[in-house]
C-alpha cells in the first residue's frame, strides 16, 4: 500500500494495514524537518521502494519537533497492535525521540538517516542514501545496540551537561533560522563559545568513590564514531555496558576554538562498516542516575540528545537560553574555469546537485567560462548558470573568454560573444547581505595568457570598498591571481599585483579572489604593518583541465559578524569520483582585521 500522512494525532486503527505477507508492517516516524533534502521527495522515495517491495507500511510525518513524542508513542501503539516494526526517518534527535518511546515495547526498531552529521546510523553501517537504507531495512538482520540513561530518559548518542547543551541550543535556533547545514552548525558553535559561561559543580560518583569536579561540561558518550572523531582515546570504552564520562579542563578561548574546528572538520568525513539491519533495544542498559544535590550552588547532570534538552528529576540542570544569531552573511559560490567545450557532464550534474542543496544566494564566476570564446560555448554555459538556479551573479571575463585563432574579432571586437551571453559589465559593485563585491577586469587582448591591472583599476577597485557599509565583508574578484601558493607559480601573478594588495589592504578588502591557475588555497596577504587580507583561490569547476594535485572544485564563502569579531568560512568542495557528487574538501576559518 502507498504511504498516509499523518496529522499530529494518529489513532490507533489496528486493521488499518492490511498483512499481505509474513513479514510485519513498518510504522515510519518521518520528520520533515530533518536534514537538508527535499522532504517530499525523500518520502516519495521512501514509499516507492516499499511498494515496490510489498512491504505494508504507513508513514506518520512530523511538521513540527514539538509534535515529535506525542507521534512518536503513536507509532509505537499502532505497531504494537499488529506486532509490526517502528522505524526512525530522521537525524539523531529523531532516532533518539522514538527510542525513548520504543524503550519497554519489545518492538524491532529500525532507522532510516535523513539527519546532518548521522553519527549513530554510520556507527552501525546504515547508509545514507535514502533507497539504499530502505533496502537495507527490508533485508538486514536484528542486531542488539546499547543504549544510555539518565534518570528516565534514554540516549543513543551522547549525554550533557552545561556548554555542550547550549552548543546544541544554540544551534537548533540558528537552524530554525538560517537553515540545516554543517555551516550553520558550526557557526551556532563558534558563537556560543566566544561567549562566557559558568563553571559548574559536579559530583560524580564512579567505582565506588565520589570526586567533586569543577568544569564548563560533562559529556557523557555512547558513541564510539563520535569520540573518535574528536580524536578522545575513550573512545574504546564505548562498548560492552560502559559509557564514556568526560569534562573539560579549564582552557582558554583559543584552545576551545580549535577543538571546534577539529570537530567541523571531522564531522565531514566518511565512515564505512559493514552492513547492519534493523535494531531491538536491550532491556539492560548503562545508567546514570541524577538525584537532586542539598544545597549550595550546584548542578546535577541532566541529558541533551541532539534533538532536545533534558533536565534533572529535580529540575535542577543549569538552563540555557538560546541565543540569537548574529548578523550573518549572504551565502556565496565560487566558481571559476570551466571552460565550456571541455566541460565534464557528470561534473556539471554534481554542482547543481550542490547549489540545489546549498541554496547560495550569489553566484561568482571568476573567468574562463569557456575554452575558446566561440559562441556555442557562451551558449552552454549561460545555460548551466541559469541551471544553478541563483538569482543573482557577479561575472568576469577570462583570458581563455578572448578569441584566439580570430585575430580581427580579438582586436576589433574581443568581448562581444562574453557579453552577448553574460552582459556588458566587467568592472562592478555588487552589494548583498552583509557583502560588498567589487569585480575588476585583469584580461587584455593584447596579452596572450597574463593579466594586467592598471593603476585606474586598482585606485577605483579601493574607492569601491570605501563605499561599503559598516561591517561588510568586502570582496574583490579578479581572474588572474594576485597571490600564489609556489614558486613555480608566480609567473601567473596579475601585473601589477603588489600595488593591488598594498592599496586594497590599506582600503578595506577582506578577501580577493581569484582562478586561472586550477589550484585552489587560501593564503594571508600581509606585512608593511597594514591591515591583512586573504588571497582565496578556485579550481576548476566543472572542466577536463584538472592538474595532478588538485581536481574539480569550487569554494563556498560566508562572513559572519559576531560581537566584538570579524571572521569569514571559505569552504572548499571537491568533487568525488567514487560518490559522483561534490564533498566538503577543506574548512578555512578566516579572522579578520577591523576595516580602517
Amino acid at each position: 500500500m502507498g504511504a498516509s500522512r499523518a496529522s499530529t494525532r494518529n489513532p490507533v486503527h489496528p486493521m488499518a494495514i492490511p498483512l499481505s505477507s509474513q513479514a510485519p508492517p513498518l510504522f515510519i516516524v518521518f520528520n520533515a524537518a530533518s536534514g537538508s533534502s527535499d522532504a517530499a521527495q525523500t518520502c516519495a522515495t521512501i514509499a516507492a521502494v516499499l511498494d515496490a517491495a510489498g512491504r505494508a507500511h504507513r508513514i506518520l510525518t512530523v511538521e513540527s519537533g514539538q509534535t515529535l513524542p506525542e507521534l512518536a508513542r503513536d507509532a509505537v501503539a499502532q505497531a504494537r497492535a499488529v506486532q509490526g516494526i517502528v522505524v526512525a526517518a530522521g537525524g539523531d534527535g529523531t532516532i533518539n525521540t522514538v527510542a525513548q518511546a520504543m524503550l519497554g515495547s519489545g518492538l524491532t526498531f529500525g532507522v532510516l538517516p535523513q539527519g546532518t552529521f548521522n553519527y549513530f546510523s554510520r556507527e552501525h553501517g546504515i547508509p545514507a542514501d535514502t533507497e539504499a537504507a530502505v533496502r537495507l531495512l527490508l533485508n538486514g538482520e536484528v542486531r542488539p545496540v546499547q543504549i544510555g540513561r539518565v534518570n528516565d530518559r534514554v540516549f543513543l548518542v551522547n549525554a550533557s551537561l552545561g556548554l555542550y547543551p547550549a552548543l546544541l541550543e544554540n544551534r537548533e535556533e540558528w537552524k530554525r533560522q538560517l537553515g540545516r547545514s554543517r555551516l550553520v552548525a558550526f557557526w551556532a558553535g563558534l558563537l556560543t563559545l566566544l561567549r562566557e559561561h559558568r563553571r559548574l559543580t559536579l559530583d560524580i560518583e564512579h567505582g565506588g568513590e565520589r570526586r567533586t569536579v569543577r568544569t564548563v561540561t560533562l559529556f557523557v558518550g555512547n558513541n564510539r564514531l563520535q569520540l573518535e572523531q574528536l580524536g578522545l582515546p575513550e573512545a574504546s570504552d564505548v562498548t560492552g555496558g560502559r559509557l564514556a564520562g568526560i569534562t573539560l579542563r579549564q582552557t582558554g578561548k583559543p584552545a576551545m576554538l580549535w577543538l571546534l574546528v577539529r570537530g567541523a572538520r571531522c564531522a565531514g568525513s566518511a565512515w564505512r562498516r559493514g552492513p547492519r539491519g534493523q535494531f531491538q533495544l536491550p532491556h539492560a542498559e548503562p545508567e546514570i542516575t541524577a538525584p537532586p544535590h542539598q544545597g549550595g550552588d550546584r548542578r546535577r547532570s541532566g541529558v541533551d540528545a541532539p534533538a532536545a534538552a533534558f533536565r534533572s528529576a529535580a529540575g535542577r540542570a543549569q538552563a540555557h537560553r538560546a541565543a540569537q544569531p548574529d548578523t550573518m552573511s549572504a551565502l556565496m559560490l565560487q566558481i571559476s574555469d570551466t571552460h565550456f567545450g571541455v566541460e565534464r557532464r557528470p561534473v556539471c550534474d554534481a554542482l547543481r546537485q550542490l547549489a540545489r542543496a546549498q541554496k547560495p544566494d550569489v553566484l561568482l564566476l571568476s573567468g574562463d567560462i569557456t575554452q575558446r570564446a566561440r559562441a556555442s560555448q557562451f551558449d552552454a554555459a549561460r545555460a548551466f548558470v541559469d541551471s544553478l538556479g541563483i538569482a543573482a551573479r557577479v561575472t568576469l571575463p577570462g583570458n581563455h573568454d578572448i578569441p584566439l585563432f580570430n585575430p580581427f574579432e580579438r582586436l576589433l571586437a574581443p568581448y562581444r560573444s562574453y557579453r552577448r551571453a553574460f552582459g556588458a559589465a566587467h568592472d562592478a559593485v555588487f552589494d548583498a547581505d552583509g557583502v560588498r563585491i567589487v569585480s575588476a577586469d585583469s584580461t587584455r587582448a593584447y596579452r596572450h595568457v597574463d593579466g594586467e591591472l592598471s593603476a585606474g583599476q586598482i585606485e577605483a577597485v579601493a574607492r569601491a570598498l570605501d563605499g561599503a557599509t559598516a561591517g561588510a565583508l568586502r570582496i574583490v574578484m579578479l581572474h588572474h591571481p594576485v597571490a600564489v601558493s609556489r614558486p613555480d607559480e608566480r609567473h601567473n601573478r596579475v601585473h601589477g599585483h603588489r600595488e593591488a594588495i598594498s592599496r586594497w589592504r590599506a582600503g578595506g578588502a577582506d578577501l580577493i579572489l581569484g582562478g586561472h591557475i586550477h589550484l585552489p588555497f587560501v593564503r594571508r596577504l600581509d606585512g608593511d604593518g597594514l591591515r591583512a587580507a586573504w588571497a582565496v583561490q578556485a579550481g576548476t569547476a566543472v572542466s577536463e583541465r584538472t592538474r595532478p594535485e588538485a581536481g574539480n572544485s569550487v569554494n563556498l564563502i560566508r562572513a559572519i559578524a559576531p560581537r566584538g569579531a570579524r571572521g569569514a568560512v571559505v569552504e572548499r568542495w571537491d568533487y568525488c569520483v567514487a560518490s559522483d557528487r561534490f564533498e566538503l574538501g577543506a574548512l578555512n576559518v578566516l579572522l579578520l582585521d577591523p576595516h580602517p
